[in-house]
């Protein structure tokens, strides 16, 4: 399991680290709530009246929440609600596919302001040109977002390193070795849109997306995202799992026939080659296809159910050990991104 909050555990938490924490709970609280007086965000989070009057004072500063009118209704002392500013900073999303790019700005409120999706052949072009036309997208998106944007997040469908290179792209094999995120950063730049770019896999931050809009209060599941490649993002936990090198969820890749067609990624008979929009629409059988798929998310479902047997096994997992409470992620455990509409689709088209 890795996530930043890993990483900042081991280490001493000083004044500042303190101080954005108890900011970030103020906002999650408001969040939580749609809108939330002082002394409700400070009975909600445990902080002091004092300090939540502090901290929510410099969160109105920087136009991360916006204050409303006392209640004249409400019993008692009217007070004035917070809510997160909805003209506060948002963020733009980014997405890079073998065959389109995509851009979305939303807002600090989780709303949509502006998105816009082009067909485009990524496979064809260069990693350059590609990026170049994602960020005039992206570029469009934010003027009619209206919101001043406060940083992007990239999308790719390959393994992403920490620094925001694409280190293995099968079905983008220009890309390999491509600093993603720091060339779409300058491209922004020359556009007038300076901000932070991080880039991951598409996959993930998709399954991140669902432990915090969709996931329907599930906290263990792999979600797949079907395309011309087939992906996967395993959550354990409530946390995503990436594996020891990143790269966990790599479910297009897991061998399910051995004699089956080769693949980009130098095997033969990957789950993508044989369930992938590019195997549907060659005319592989969609009922073997479909039992290789589901094969697949069970070996995937199994990689992060022994996982979680060793953290409940780990110290300060003991008690989740002697319960039983270990979470496991099963088949029917399973989100799908929008993706896999298309698959569906090409499914249909074949049964017909």
């Amino acid at each position: 399991m890795t996530s930043a909050s890993d990483d900042r555990a081991s280490s001493p938490a000083g004044q500042h680290t303190v101080r954005r924490h108890n900011l970030s709970l103020v906002l999650q609280a408001v969040l939580a709530a749609g809108r939330s007086t002082r002394v409700q965000v400070a009975h909600s989070t445990g902080l002091a009246r004092a300090t939540v009057s502090v901290l929510a004072d410099q969160l109105l500063e920087a136009g991360l929440l916006d204050e409303l009118d006392p209640d004249p209704t409400s019993p008692g002392r009217p007070a004035s609600p917070l809510r997160l500013n909805p003209f506060g900073p948002g963020g733009l999303g980014v997405e890079v596919n073998v065959d389109y790019v995509a851009a979305c700005a939303v807002g600090l409120d989780g709303q949509v302001r502006a998105q816009y999706a082009e067909p485009f052949e990524s496979a064809a072009m260069s990693p350059r040109v590609t990026l170049r036309r994602a960020a005039r997208l992206a570029a469009r998106t934010c003027r009619e977002a209206g919101i001043p944007i406060a940083g992007a997040g990239l999308a790719l469908p390959g393994l992403v390193d920490g620094g925001g290179v694409m280190r293995r792209a099968p079905n983008l094999p220009r890309w390999n070795g491509f600093a993603a995120a720091e060339v779409l950063g300058l491209d922004l730049a020359s556009s007038g849109l300076e901000m932070v770019v991080r880039a991951a896999n598409e996959a993930n931050l998709a399954a991140i997306a669902q432990v915090w809009y969709g996931s329907e209060g599930l906290r263990d599941f792999v979600h797949v995202s079907g395309d011309v490649g087939v992906g996967g993002g395993i959550v354990v936990g409530g946390q995503l799992y990436s594996g020891l090198r990143g790269y966990a969820g790599e479910l297009g890749h897991v061998v399910v026939d051995p004699s089956g067609p080769p693949c980009g990624c130098g095997g033969s008979g990957c789950l993508k080659q044989l369930a992938g929009l590019g195997a549907l629409g060659r005319g592989e059988p969609v009922r073997p296809a479909r039992r290789r798929a589901r094969w697949g998310l069970r070996r995937a479902g199994a990689v992060a159910d022994r996982f979680a047997h060793r953290r409940a096994a780990a110290p300060g997992g003991e008690q989740r050990a002697r319960t039983g409470s270990r979470p496991r992620v099963e088949p029917r455990t399973v989100r799908r991104s929008t993706g896999c509409g298309r698959l569906g689709r090409g499914a249909s088209a074949q049964r017909s």
